[in-house]
């Protein structure tokens, strides 16, 4: 399991600088956040995506080649990321 899928299942601290460094991006929506299926993460019905995992969620929504606007329609609707429009924008301008 992941350790922000630990910390979500252990409760979160009283103040964020008492998270390890990554964890702490998670702050603001800390208590949206659930698991499912043993270490997937949610907020809401929208899956958590880790930064390290970015590029390649990116690859994949681009595989189809409809431009900007259709790739970024899945992506709002079924992946939660830190700035993920902004990210998924960034990323395709560079295509």
């Amino acid at each position: 399991m992941t350790a922000c899928g630990k910390q979500i299942i252990k409760g979160w601290p009283e103040k964020q600088r008492s998270l390890p460094q990554p964890l702490q991006q998670y702050w603001s929506y800390r208590d949206e956040l659930i698991v499912e299926e043993g270490d997937v993460i949610m907020k809401g019905q929208r899956i958590v995506i880790p930064k390290q995992c970015w590029k390649d969620i990116l690859a994949k929504l681009h595989d189809t080649h409809q431009g900007i606007v259709k790739c970024q329609l899945p992506a709002k609707s079924t992946v939660s990321g830190q700035k993920s429009t902004r990210t998924l924008k960034h990323w395709l301008d560079q295509i």
